[in-house]
Protein backbone atom coordinates (compact mmCIF):
# COMPACT_ATOMS: atom_id res chain seq x y z
CA UNK A 1 0.00 0.00 0.00
CA UNK A 2 2.46 2.39 0.74
CA UNK A 3 4.63 1.79 -2.24
CA UNK A 4 1.44 2.10 -4.78
CA UNK A 5 0.57 5.66 -2.90
CA UNK A 6 4.08 6.65 -3.01
CA UNK A 7 4.42 5.49 -6.77
CA UNK A 8 1.05 7.36 -7.36
CA UNK A 9 1.79 10.43 -5.53
CA UNK A 10 5.15 11.20 -7.10
CA UNK A 11 6.72 8.26 -9.61
CA UNK A 12 10.28 9.49 -9.42
CA UNK A 13 10.53 9.93 -5.58
CA UNK A 14 9.55 6.24 -5.41
CA UNK A 15 11.92 5.28 -8.36
CA UNK A 16 14.32 6.75 -6.12
CA UNK A 17 13.85 4.91 -2.71
CA UNK A 18 13.47 2.20 -4.24
CA UNK A 19 16.90 2.53 -5.52
CA UNK A 20 18.25 3.07 -2.58
CA UNK A 21 15.95 0.33 -1.15
CA UNK A 22 18.13 -2.29 -3.28
CA UNK A 23 21.55 -0.67 -3.60
CA UNK A 24 21.74 -0.48 0.59
CA UNK A 25 20.12 -4.15 0.93
CA UNK A 26 20.46 -6.37 -1.67
CA UNK A 27 23.15 -5.03 -3.45
CA UNK A 28 25.39 -4.30 -0.46
CA UNK A 29 25.53 -7.54 0.40
CA UNK A 30 26.59 -8.82 -3.20
CA UNK A 31 28.65 -6.86 -3.14
CA UNK A 32 30.56 -7.69 0.14
CA UNK A 33 29.93 -11.04 -0.03
CA UNK A 34 28.97 -11.89 3.36
CA UNK A 35 28.43 -15.63 4.54
CA UNK A 36 25.46 -16.87 5.06
CA UNK A 37 26.23 -18.00 8.73
CA UNK A 38 28.18 -15.96 11.02
CA UNK A 39 28.76 -15.50 14.59
CA UNK A 40 27.16 -12.30 14.28
CA UNK A 41 24.83 -11.47 11.71
CA UNK A 42 26.09 -8.33 10.09
CA UNK A 43 22.94 -5.67 10.17
CA UNK A 44 24.47 -2.80 9.83
CA UNK A 45 25.30 -3.70 6.08
CA UNK A 46 21.16 -3.26 5.67
CA UNK A 47 20.76 0.27 7.73
CA UNK A 48 20.39 2.13 4.26
CA UNK A 49 17.76 -0.66 3.24
CA UNK A 50 15.87 0.00 6.67
CA UNK A 51 15.61 3.87 6.49
CA UNK A 52 13.82 3.26 2.91
CA UNK A 53 11.32 0.81 4.39
CA UNK A 54 10.81 3.66 7.45
CA UNK A 55 9.86 6.09 4.37
CA UNK A 56 7.45 3.42 3.32
CA UNK A 57 5.80 3.02 6.62
CA UNK A 58 5.54 7.04 7.23
CA UNK A 59 4.09 6.95 3.96
CA UNK A 60 1.79 4.22 4.17
CA UNK A 61 0.18 6.23 7.46
CA UNK A 62 -0.25 9.23 5.18
CA UNK A 63 -2.36 6.92 2.86
CA UNK A 64 -4.29 6.26 5.77
CA UNK A 65 -4.93 9.42 7.04
CA UNK A 66 -5.93 10.91 3.33
CA UNK A 67 -8.49 7.59 2.88
CA UNK A 68 -9.93 8.24 5.90
CA UNK A 69 -10.19 12.08 5.96
CA UNK A 70 -13.25 11.42 3.14
CA UNK A 71 -15.21 9.44 5.49
CA UNK A 72 -14.58 11.57 9.01
CA UNK A 73 -13.24 14.55 11.02
CA UNK A 74 -10.05 15.41 11.04
CA UNK A 75 -9.93 14.96 14.75
CA UNK A 76 -11.29 11.53 14.45
CA UNK A 77 -9.37 10.39 11.60
CA UNK A 78 -6.03 10.71 13.87
CA UNK A 79 -7.03 8.96 16.40
CA UNK A 80 -8.64 6.27 14.04
CA UNK A 81 -5.16 6.13 12.20
CA UNK A 82 -3.21 5.83 15.17
CA UNK A 83 -5.59 2.79 16.32
CA UNK A 84 -5.17 1.10 13.02
CA UNK A 85 -1.29 1.46 12.67
CA UNK A 86 -0.85 0.13 16.45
Amino acid sequence: MDYVYHYNKNNKDAWVVSLLFIFTGLAIVVYLNQYPYQPRERDYAYVGSFYAFAIWIGLGVMAIIEKLRNYAPENITAIATTIICL
